[in-house]
């Protein structure tokens, strides 16, 4: 399986990671991470099955002293195997 931003492999490292499901997480994201995003999986018989994401990242700026929690309200993670984010 691989997963491609841009046309290109995502790196995974730093801020890319792959869980041993097939999640991929996007840490620290940033608005040149807005894209799409494709999962390419590859059978014995060399068939291929394609499923693309889009992210659009949303900067929220908020006052410190107003104490915003967005991280109930908006999902960080993805599923490549069903495409929805969680």
């Amino acid at each position: 399986m691989n997963h491609l931003a841009g046309g290109s492999k995502l790196p995974y490292g730093d801020r890319q990671s792959i869980d041993q499901r097939g999640i991929v997480r996007i840490h620290s994201v940033r608005k040149e991470d807005e894209g799409i995003y494709r999962c390419v999986a590859t059978n014995g018989r060399g068939e291929k099955a394609e499923r693309p994401l889009v992210l659009k990242v949303v900067i929220i700026l908020c006052n410190i002293l107003d104490m915003c929690d967005v991280s109930s309200k908006h999902a960080n993670s993805f599923s490549p195997k069903t495409g929805r984010a969680f």
